[in-house]
């Protein structure tokens, strides 16, 4: 058994089943819609800001971790919105 195989608990010659049918559909849909709210809330992530070339060499900076929920309420995006309703 390869790397692989071993890693998911199944021969080569196993059979890989799909998502099909609208089933699947609705249960992938619902997952998607929590991940979304996962990622947008609680996944810092840090954005480049800068990257300088010297000879071969390539050197980034980045900016501060945040979610990109943080990266909106700082851009002041929300409070245009909220005050033109």
């Amino acid at each position: 058994m390869g790397r692989t195989e071993k890693w998911f608990g199944r021969s080569a010659a196993g059979r890989v089943d799909r998502f099909e049918g609208e089933r699947a559909y609705c249960q992938l849909a619902e997952l998607y819609r929590a991940v979304r709210l996962y990622v947008n809330f609680f996944q810092p992530s840090m954005k480049l800001v800068t990257k300088t070339r010297t000879g071969s060499r390539v050197r980034r900076t980045y900016g501060p971790a945040q979610t990109p929920f943080q990266r909106v309420v700082a851009s002041g995006v929300l409070d245009a919105l909220i005050s033109s309703d």
